[in-house]
């Protein structure tokens, strides 16, 4: 980004993220983001492919907000014998504040879209 390498990935079917904000420029200035693809470094495959198999996002964040893949949840039978889901969540914050007041809610969907569930928000 803007004539600086930021990161080197040998396998076109792994995914990775990079964050760019040290890299940026700010203003009017214009920033420039290349991609190279190069198949000289073999991976031990009969065919390298030399391609980008995964989609590619260029996101714009909040300074306080969950990082990529930062949600888990995993349904689990209480003593009970009833259905819970423990949700955890990873939140960065990039900002040059120490902290913020964030509100969380968490809301369950059924496969047609329809909510089945939602946990008020609740503050970190």
């Amino acid at each position: 980004m803007n004539g600086t390498v930021v990161q080197r990935n040998f396998c076109g079917y792994n995914s990775f993220y990079i964050d760019i904000t040290p890299f940026a420029y700010y203003g009017n200035e214009l920033n420039n983001i290349a991609v190279r693809v190069d198949a000289v470094q073999q991976e031990g495959w009969w065919y390298e492919g030399a391609g980008i198999y995964r989609h590619t996002w260029l996101v714009k964040r909040l300074p306080i907000h969950i990082v990529t893949d930062g949600v888990f949840a995993q349904p689990v039978k209480d003593s009970s014998g009833n259905w819970v889901i423990p949700v955890e969540a990873t939140f960065e914050n990039s900002g040059k504040t120490p902290s913020s007041d964030v509100e969380v809610e968490v809301t369950l969907f059924d496969n047609a879209g329809k909510i089945i569930t939602t946990k008020k928000p609740f503050h970190l």
